[in-house]
């Protein structure tokens, strides 16, 4: 029976470590949004076809060098976009315990959880919530939804 309350604890505690990432997998997806649109601009732009006169850009000499480059960028997004998926899956899986805690939570246990997921310090929850330890009240509230 006390291995099974420790798994709950040891469960507990990644859960709790994935809702406090949620804030992270949310900033990390915007970033790779916009190296995507960095890529797509640049790939773009390689393909369009430019006045040999002048003009911006990279000047590429022949079509070997241009589907080369290309190449090169598409395997980049393909890397980011494999990245991304990772992290969509995280984070629904993170916000997948949010939803789940807030169903068994109370008005002020739910105003607290979402605090403590959006990063507010430790000694401004214990204040404003009267826990004298705000990790193990969380991990308390967690422990609910795995039973």
């Amino acid at each position: 029976r006390s291995s099974d309350l420790a798994m709950t604890r040891e469960d507990a505690v990644y859960i709790l470590q994935e809702l406090k990432s949620i804030r992270y997998y949310r900033n990390k997806l915007k970033e790779i949004r916009i190296l995507l649109q960095d890529l797509t601009d640049q790939i773009n732009d390689i393909q369009t076809p430019h006045c040999p006169l002048g003009g911006e850009g990279v000047k590429i000499e022949n079509h070997k060098e241009k589907s080369t480059i290309v190449n090169g960028l598409l395997s980049d997004e393909q890397a980011l976009m494999d990245e991304q998926a990772f992290y969509i899956k995280c984070l629904a899986r993170a916000e997948g315990y949010y939803k789940r805690l807030q169903l068994v939570c109370n008005d002020n246990e739910r105003a607290f959880s979402e605090d403590f997921v959006n990063g507010e310090p430790y000694r401004h929850l214990e204040y404003k919530y009267g826990y004298s330890n705000v990790y193990d009240k969380m991990i308390r509230l967690i422990s609910r939804i795995l039973k």
